[in-house]
């Protein structure tokens, strides 16, 4: 997990074994026993839940000082990759490549996601 870094936005949270889009988690932590600012709103998230981790006693620059089970660690957009998909439009698009097999199934470069073979016209 990266340290924080200053002045860039989070795309994302993983929070309790799943990932949040950051658009999300606030919405989450509503339904969470997690003490919340009484007004909120208008701020990027980022600010937002840096804010949420003083009024509860966590280290928001350091995630390395707490477990995501008990507060969301934020999710940078270079830590993206395809396999976020599921979760956030910003993950990169799978790359996918034949390997030499006799099913044709076609695998992605990067997290190893198969998918079926295409039918391929002869010219």
């Amino acid at each position: 997990m990266t340290i924080n870094i200053p002045g860039e936005e989070p795309v994302g949270y993983t929070w309790r074994a799943e990932n949040w889009a950051a658009d999300r988690i606030i919405e989450g932590l509503e339904q969470a026993p997690i003490e919340l600012p009484t007004f909120y709103g208008g701020e990027p998230v980022g600010v937002l839940m840096k804010h949420i981790a003083e009024l509860n006693g966590i280290d928001y620059d350091n995630p390395y000082s707490y477990d995501s089970d008990d507060f969301p660690k934020p999710i940078y957009a270079d830590q993206l990759s395809c396999s976020d998909q599921e979760w956030t439009e910003l993950a990169p698009s799978h790359t996918f490549e034949f390997l030499p097999r006799e099913d044709g199934v076609a695998h992605c470069m990067h997290c190893g996601i198969e998918e079926l073979p295409r039918e391929r016209s002869n010219p």
